[in-house]
């Protein structure tokens, strides 16, 4: 191996993150196990920063609200806001873990540092970080929800995350 090419292999090593190389293969597999009784929801509206954006044509918390013009944000992008709405439209899916979608399902969800949360209008209170909240207890395909989250950040980036999607169904699986 020639000085340049161990260079560059020690660079590498340098911008990978240490807990991706000690992972074992016990926590991969359980990262994939318990991500079959979750469907991770990416691709939300996001608001311009709440300190000189104040939304026009309506509550951003109603289903109704037209988020078009707002830019679309990825799970943990970094975001430099203070506070900041996030919305996305989600739509059960037939099955998930291979059962059909039934019973309670629940939203999962942290944003660095705080937030509000509402479903289609209806507020369902605060979290800290991270959050847990019943979307339904009787869940069916195709069945649409409005999810709108007020982001607040106290300092550093702001970032949406964890944001999904979990059948109590399937969670024993």
């Amino acid at each position: 191996m020639n000085t340049l090419t161990a260079c560059a292999f020690v660079a590498l090593l340098l911008l990978i993150p240490a807990p991706a190389l000690a992972q074992s293969a016990v926590d991969r597999m359980t990262r994939e196990l318990d991500s079959l009784s979750l469907v991770a929801l990416d691709g939300w509206r996001v608001s311009p920063d709440l300190k000189s954006y104040r939304p026009e044509g309506g509550d951003p918390a109603t289903p109704g609200f037209d988020d078009s013009a707002w830019g679309v944000l990825r799970l943990n992008e970094h975001l430099r806001l203070d506070s900041c709405w996030m919305r996305k439209r989600i739509v059960l899916p037939a099955t998930i873990a291979g059962g059909p979608v039934r019973g309670t399902m629940k939203f999962l969800v942290a944003v660095d540092d705080y937030g509000y949360l509402w479903v289609n209008g209806e507020s369902r209170g605060s979290f800290p970080w991270n959050g847990e909240f019943e979307l339904t207890h009787d869940a069916k395909p195709g069945q649409v929800f409005t999810l709108a989250i007020k982001a607040v950040n106290t300092g550093g980036p702001l970032r949406l995350l964890r944001a999904e999607i979990q059948s109590e169904e399937a969670a024993p699986l």
